[in-house]
C-alpha cells in the first residue's frame, strides 16, 4: 500500500489545493497586483498594493461591491490564463491523485485560482476526470485560510469534518483546515511519506 494511502486509510475526502500542491502555474504575479492597483485607484480611489492577495481582493469586494469584485476576478483570470498552457506538475503529486483515485477516495479541489485557470490547468495536466468538485475563487466570499470552501466542498460529498483531509502547500492551506477541524498535511509530508513506504 502506497505511504499516502496507509496515512489517508480512514479518510473518504480529500481536498487539493492547486497552484504549489499540484502544479505550477506560470503568473506574472507582480505585473497581476500593479495592474490590480491601477485599476482600483483609478476606478475607485481604493488604494491597495493586493498584498495579501486573497483578503484585498475580498475587501475590495466587500467595500466597493459584486460590480467591483467581478472586475477584480476578469483581471485575475486573464493573468492567470496567459500561460496556463505551461503548467507543469509537482513531481510526485499526480501519482498521489491517481493512487488515491483508485482507492475509492472522493478528491476534490479548493483553490485560490479562477476556475477556467483550473480547468485548464487539470486539462492540461490530465487529470481532470479524477477531482469531482472544484471551488474556486469566484465560489467563495471568503477565501483561505477561512473555511468557507472547504465546508461548502464537504457538505456537497455528505461526510463528515473528520473524514476530510486538506492537502496544500501553504501555511493558509494548513490554516484553513486547523479552522474546520479537518485533517491537514503539507504535500511535502504527502510525497515524503509515499516516498519511504
Amino acid at each position: 500500500m502506497p505511504g499516502i494511502l496507509k496515512m489517508l486509510q480512514d479518510i473518504k475526502l480529500v481536498v487539493f489545493d492547486l497552484d504549489g500542491t499540484i502544479a505550477e502555474l506560470r503568473v506574472d504575479w507582480p505585473g497581476l497586483r500593479r495592474e490590480l492597483h491601477d485599476h482600483f485607484k483609478i476606478n475607485y480611489d481604493f488604494d491597495s498594493d493586493f498584498t495579501p492577495f486573497d483578503s484585498e481582493i475580498e475587501k475590495a469586494g466587500a467595500e466597493l461591491g459584486d460590480k467591483a469584485l467581478k472586475e477584480a476576478y476578469e483581471i485575475v483570470e486573464r493573468y492567470e490564463l496567459e500561460n496556463i498552457e505551461k503548467v507543469t506538475p509537482i513531481a510526485g503529486s499526480v501519482e498521489i491523485v491517481r493512487d488515491l483515485k483508485r482507492a475509492g477516495k472522493t478528491l476534490a479541489i479548493l483553490s485560490g485560482n479562477t476556475r477556467s485557470a483550473i480547468e485548464l490547468a487539470l486539462g492540461y495536466l490530465k487529470i481532470r476526470k479524477y477531482f469531482d468538485i472544484i471551488v474556486s475563487k469566484e465560489d467563495v466570499r471568503k477565501h483561505k485560510p477561512d473555511p468557507e470552501g472547504l465546508f461548502l466542498i464537504k457538505d456537497k460529498v455528505g461526510v463528515e469534518i473528520t473524514e476530510v483531509c486538506l492537502i496544500g502547500d501553504r501555511h493558509t492551506d494548513m490554516e484553513c483546515a486547523a479552522n474546520a477541524n479537518a485533517l491537514a498535511i503539507t504535500i511535502e509530508t504527502a510525497l515524503n511519506y509515499t516516498a519511504g513506504q
